[in-house]
């Protein structure tokens, strides 16, 4: 399981785009977000540091562009 904080703000942002994507709850909303990224990043076998790096902050960049493109 993971659980996250939001603001209210955010919290009524997602709210919004869950009805305008016709997503049944904020939790499903967030799971398929979250899988769509991870798929991007593709299958990797290296799990040395410097990869797990590289991963992380692409994670961490998709994660930033999908809170500014729910601010929008």
């Amino acid at each position: 399981m993971i659980a996250f904080r939001v603001s209210d703000e955010e919290y009524q942002v997602l709210e919004k785009a869950c009805l305008e994507t016709g997503t049944q709850s904020i939790s499903a909303f967030a799971r398929e977000a979250v899988n769509t990224m991870a798929a991007r990043c593709g299958p990797q076998s290296d799990t040395t540091p410097s990869n797990l790096d590289g991963r992380v902050r692409r994670i961490e960049e998709a994660l930033e562009l999908l809170t500014q493109e729910l601010k929008d």
